[in-house]
């Protein structure tokens, strides 16, 4: 969540039922997050106690999974994942999902390269929504000023290929479906570490900055810690806020329109991430370059620090909605993720300090760390040492939808996976 929050107070092992804010007290963006935060926790913890994992209602089942000619239907309705209600508006074609642009240019990609059977399944998880990417959430009155981010359901039909063979048809689906499908099984944590003065360390917090902030550390590229390309991680000091809607690209200069903090101050020699809606719903990290003028709202990049695919109109189209994003560390944006042992750390800056754990990272994994100038870093401990915490976000639910056969270009159901519960009305 790329907001300009102070801190993610929310934790469910404290069965916190409700926030009350008192009079004559100041009510902080942490406290009203939190209730929402225990609300949804309650809401969707009751409806999976209730229905299970996943399932449908009877009278208005959805992603219904039918063949055809070019790949197969998605159905209309409600579905269930983890209590989360998945919603599709109008049946659409597997290439035609609204939330999964999958076609993208010249690219044809709604049909698998090699026959056998395909698990088609459910992926749901909630993107951050700022006045960046829907401008309508913007109240236009109050000038340039923003306001409140949302959250939104994101539900994406993906396909994974079985490796198993299968001799008759299946009437279940269970021993094929594997959860999760997309975990990252790494871990980080975050500390400040005191000056020393006079060889001994200093009673200070160990955070040297001048401001109370939140930082952010996000998983650029993918991948495992062991590998030969292991994954890479950016960080930003405020939490990512610093971002621009893209009006337009033309060369090596960049036009800016809408900022989503009014604060946000690019600057000479900052490196910036352009992305854009594609990006983002495919989980694929943008391109980064290194600005070398600034000319009121046209930003002027240096093309030799390119980080990534091309940026122009063609890569980066109006449609999907491009923005840039500012990243601290003047020197490079990324970094590889090294696993740490007692001697290695990654230092970010003000004495604020990171390590990570072996493992397997996903692109967009992130960890928020806020900071406060009298006790330094907030992080949660194990003994007197910092805690390894799994990513902050994105996390994503699954569940099977249909198993189908594919072979000489053409789907065909082998057995439907979904779940039903009736309304309780229509059990009495």
């Amino acid at each position: 969540m790329k907001g300009d929050f102070s801190r993610k107070t929310f934790n469910k092992k404290k069965n916190f039922s409700g926030v009350y804010h008192q009079q004559g007290h100041v009510l902080l963006d942490s406290d009203f997050n939190e209730q929402q935060e225990i609300t949804k926790h309650f809401l969707r913890t009751f409806i999976k106690d209730v229905i299970g994992p996943y399932g449908a209602p009877t009278k208005n089942a959805g992603f219904k999974i039918t063949p055809s000619k070019n790949g197969y239907r998605i159905g209309a309705g409600h579905y269930y994942v983890d209590g989360i209600l998945s919603v599709n508006e109008k049946e659409v074609q597997s290439f035609s999902q609204p939330n999964f642009p999958i076609k993208r240019r010249s690219a044809n990609l709604e049909s698998p390269e090699d026959e056998g059977i395909y698990l088609v399944y459910l992926d749901v998880w909630e993107r951050h929504i700022t006045c960046l990417d829907e401008p309508e959430i913007r109240e236009v009155a109050l000038g340039q000023t923003d306001t409140c981010t949302r959250t939104k359901i994101i539900w994406q039909v993906k396909e994974q290929r079985i490796k198993k063979r299968i001799r008759k048809k299946p009437k279940r689906c269970s021993r094929f479906f594997s959860v999760p499908l997309r975990i990252s099984s790494g871990k980080m944590r975050a500390y400040a570490t005191a000056p020393e003065v006079n060889g001994m360390a200093s009673p200070s917090s160990g955070y040297s900055g001048l401001e109370n902030r939140l930082y952010r550390v996000e998983i650029h590229k993918g991948g495992t810690t062991n590998s030969s390309e292991p994954p890479t991680f950016k960080w930003s000091n405020r939490n990512g806020v610093e971002a621009a809607k893209v009006s337009e690209i033309y060369s090596n200069t960049i036009t800016i329109g809408y900022r989503q903090d009014k604060s946000a101050n690019f600057e000479k020699e900052d490196w910036i991430e352009i992305i854009d809606d594609w990006h983002v719903l495919l989980g694929i990290p943008g391109s980064f370059v290194k600005i070398c003028e600034i000319e009121e709202n046209k930003i002027i990049f240096d093309l030799s620090t390119l980080l990534g695919e091309s940026i122009s109109e063609d890569s980066f189209p109006r449609k999907y909605n491009p923005l840039i994003r500012k990243w601290n560390d003047k020197k490079t944006p990324i970094h590889k993720v090294i696993p740490s042992d007692d001697r290695h750390h990654f230092s970010l800056e003000n004495g604020i300090e990171i390590q990570f754990t072996e493992g397997t990272y996903i692109s967009g994994d992130y960890w928020m760390i806020p900071v406060r100038t009298q006790v330094g870093v907030l992080w949660e401990k194990d003994g007197r040492k910092p805690k390894f915490k799994q990513p902050d976000g994105i996390e994503h639910h699954y569940c099977p939808l249909a198993l189908l056969k594919y072979q000489e270009n053409q789907y065909t159901l082998l057995s439907d996976c979904r779940k039903f519960f009736p309304a309780l009305t229509d059990l009495v």
